[in-house]
């Protein structure tokens, strides 16, 4: 089969591989799409830090499958499924009090288990969620990224009435302004200086955009005068969380999806903090909402295909890595 095998800092290689053996406890996918995760976009860059391996690793984690071998009777031969990548070991401290998600022993991914940027995959039956009959496979591959959206949303615990604003209006912000429509959000404002974003997130439901450049967003909407209850930082730069703390309301909370690379501090003035009683927390992964992710995707409540900018075969995926600027979200498609 062919597979993209990453062996460190910006070495990705596309590769012919024996099709991985399935044991009992598996089950073997055709990889029918697999959406590329914003953080993925590092593999390309040859300063990422990430050490050198003798055998490479397959990416890929928001993959959607159709099962080609099955020892269970649940998972027959032909069925869609898209694949939590959360497979927690039930045994250490973060799984026994309820944070499957933050699991210390997860399997790591090997050119044999796991990575959906290859024709096949292998993972766990309690992995694999079946589709509906009448979801397309293209839609489904924003399951994964919409349920780590959900889990954040629950972080910060948006409330009918309250005001949001979003910074940055990448994959991740498009669906966070369509959570915070259902979630019963009066008012949301993206933040962004990307034209093409920005029409995106007006078209799915936010009420605003701004450039932060040009003009103060607080100042841009009497609405938001005061602050905005809940600031969801989409972006991976230090003064994005500086600029979450200053135009949160008093009582207001900041979700930290978006973030710096480790070992990047972020200035946040602590007097702000007990002035305005803001809370700030971080969300990563997610964990209960996948199943959740996939109804609401396949009832239509969040529309996900505006943001699928782009759509990649195999051997067009170590180019779509290098150019992230190029897409909104890209999924790879290895029979495209």
């Amino acid at each position: 089969m062919k597979a993209i095998l990453n062996y460190g800092a910006g070495d990705l290689r596309l590769e012919s591989i024996p099709v991985p053996q399935a044991q009992d406890d598996q089950v073997l996918l055709k990889v029918l799409a697999c959406g590329i995760c914003g953080g993925e976009y590092k593999l390309a860059k040859a300063s990422n830090g990430a050490t050198p391996a003798a055998a490479g690793i397959i990416p890929g984690h928001e993959i959607i499958g159709e099962v080609v071998q099955s020892a269970t009777d649940t998972l027959p031969a032909g069925t869609r499924v898209a694949v939590s990548p959360n497979y927690s070991c039930g045994l250490c401290e973060a799984c026994r009090t309820g944070h499957l998600y933050l699991c210390v022993n997860r399997p790591k991914r090997t050119a044999e288990i796991g990575g959906g940027y290859a024709d096949y995959a292998l993972v766990y039956p309690g992995q694999c969620y079946a589709l509906p009959d009448d979801l397309e496979t293209l839609d489904a591959a924003i399951t994964e990224t919409l349920a780590c959206c959900l889990h954040g949303v629950e972080k910060v615990n948006i409330q009918p009435g309250e005001r949001v604003l979003i910074i940055g209006a990448g994959a991740n912000a498009q669906l966070f302004v369509q959570i915070a429509r259902i979630r019963g959000a009066s008012f949301v404002m993206v933040v962004d200086n990307l034209k093409d974003r920005t029409e995106m997130a007006l078209s799915l439901g936010a009420d605003m955009a701004v450039d932060a450049a040009e003009q103060d967003p607080l100042a841009a909407s009497p609405l938001l005068s005061n602050g905005a209850d809940v600031v969801i930082v989409n972006r991976g730069r230090p003064e994005a969380v500086t600029d979450a703390v200053n135009w949160c309301a008093s009582s207001g909370r900041v979700l930290c999806y978006g973030v710096p690379p480790a070992g990047i501090p972020a200035p946040i003035e602590p007097h702000l903090l007990w002035k305005k009683e803001v809370s700030v927390v971080g969300s990563r992964s997610y964990g209960t909402s996948f199943g959740a992710s996939l109804a609401l995707i396949a009832s239509g409540r969040i529309q996900v295909r505006p943001i699928i900018t782009r759509v990649v075969a195999l051997d067009e995926t170590i180019d779509a890595l290098r150019t992230p600027q190029a897409s909104i979200k890209t999924v790879i498609v290895p029979s495209a």
